[in-house]
Parts: C-alpha cells; structure tokens; sequence
C-alpha cells in the first residue's frame, strides 16, 4: 500500500500510469470510513486499473469550528480499514497547504450556481464553496479517470457533475447508492456521535422519505406531501427538521407532480447531530 502526503510525490507516482493509459478510480473522503465508503472503494478496485482514496477532512465546508473539531478523525484506522480490501490501494493524505495554496485555490470560479443554493445551499452557507474548492483540487493532482461518489449525499454528486462540465474534466462521475443498515438507517461517518437511542430515532429520516415519496405518488401535491412528511417525522424525537423538499432527479428544482423522476431529500438533526438523506423514485 502506498501512501502519500505530498501532491508532486503521488503525481509523480501515478504518472506512469497515465502514460499507459490506465484507467484510475478515484475515491475523495474525509475519514472515518464506514462500509458504505468501502462500497466505492470495492467498486473501484473491481472495474479499474489502479484506485487512488483521499483522506482529508476539509475545513473549508464546515459551517462552524465546533462541527469540525467534532468530526472523527481517525487516519490510522481508516488505513487499516483499506488494507482489508487491497494492499494495491494508493492513499493520499494531504495537508492542508498541499491542497490550498493560493486564494484561487480557496475561491474557484465556479460556484454551484442556482443548484448550490438550494436545499443544503439554504441551511449550510459556503458548504458547497468549500466542497467545490477541495473536489477541484483533489481532481487537478490524481487526474482520475472515474470518481466515485456516494449518492446519500445526492445535491453534492450532482454539483460534482456540472464542476467536471465546467472545467472540461475528462473525469466520469459514477454515484453509488446509499449502504443502509437493515433497519434502513444510512451509514454515515457522522452516525458514531449517536448514542443506541439516537441511531434508532434517526431511523425516522428514511421512514419519512417513504412515506413522503408513497404520499407524492398517489397524488399529492407537493406541498400536500411535504406537510404530511413534517406531521410524520413529528412523532420521533428528532431535535429538529431543516427541511423536506421533492425535487427533479436531474435540476432538482422543485417538482409540483411525479411526472418524471423525482428524489425527496431531508436534513433533520438528532441529538445534535445533523443528518441528511434521500430517496430517488423512478416513474416508469
């Protein structure tokens, strides 16, 4: 396994395989790896030459310090996690002057546009800035060939889509669907601050979206649903609910009625703790 902390070392190292035409599978986390992060690893591994996973929490999309101080960071773990898989894995672990180096490199031109500044945009002001900045970054030094998102976080994947449009990145997408736990729950890096009874109530985020979705598609409006969605959730302990919202799988703008595709999305906290999820419906 190789690891590296240095943008010139691991461009040096993977630049031969570039020169091969290999394809590379690229993998951008912030720790605290789970099953559902092993599940892009795996994928990658299976499908491409050579699979590049970057572990970096970065302080640029977090909307508060206490948040990212609060965030588990556990690089030792996360390698021994990988090692499970393949040892061929290429780790990247950058400081932050590797990835930031110049206020271009904290300011990208391209912001999101009308997609970031809904729904997380809303509740998370500059999240997406920060998230742009780094994913930007990190696609400049590994140069992938495919990266590979988890679709739990559905509003991200698809701004990561339109970055790689805007800047000619010859870079495919590829989104992976959520890993759940059996009572529905999505793995999150962010589910190890819940306690026992915490991990259970959060299980009302994914009951919600079902419902919401069921709701929709038997010919609710889609404030009629959302309302509902809000009374439903009303009866979990849940602190609070940023918002519920049914929107186009594609622009996700607003959609009034389930004549296309469409992905109910949700933010609520529970025990302090701010988790968000989806579900993406398919109208034949």
């Amino acid at each position: 396994m190789k690891i590296f902390h240095k943008a010139a070392e691991i461009q040096s190292y993977i630049s031969k395989f570039k020169d091969n035409n290999l394809e590379i599978g690229f993998i951008p986390t912030m720790g605290a790896l789970h099953i559902g992060h092993l599940e892009l690893v795996k994928t990658s591994l299976h499908s491409k030459d050579h699979t590049v996973v970057s572990i970096y929490v970065n302080p640029t999309q977090f909307n508060s310090p206490d948040d990212f101080d609060k965030y588990p960071q556990k690089l030792s773990q996360d390698i021994d996690l990988l090692a499970t898989l393949s040892n061929d894995i290429i780790i990247f672990a950058p400081q932050y002057a590797e990835i930031y180096r110049t206020p271009d490199d904290l300011n990208p031109e391209f912001d999101g546009g009308n997609m970031a500044t809904r729904l997380e945009g809303i509740h998370r002001p500059g999240h997406f800035k920060g998230m742009i900045a780094v994913v930007k970054r990190l696609f400049e030094i590994v140069a992938p060939t495919h990266a590979y998102f988890g679709l739990k976080d559905y509003q991200q994947y698809c701004i990561v889509k339109q970055l790689c449009n805007y800047y000619n990145f010859p870079i495919k997408i590829v989104g992976i669907d959520t890993v759940r736990e059996p009572n529905g729950l999505a793995l999150s890096s962010r589910n190890a601050r819940l306690s026992k009874e915490g991990l259970q109530t959060a299980t009302a985020l994914y009951k919600t979206l079902k419902f919401v979705a069921e709701f929709f598609i038997n010919g609710a409006t889609r404030a009629d649903a959302i309302e509902a969605g809000k009374q439903f959730i009303a009866n979990y302990h849940i602190d609070s609910l940023d918002y519920i919202d049914i929107c186009s799988i594609d622009s996700l703008l607003p959609l009034e009625e389930p004549i296309q595709d469409f992905v109910v999305l949700i933010a609520a906290y529970v025990e302090g703790v701010r988790l968000i999820d989806n579900l993406r419906m398919n109208i034949e």
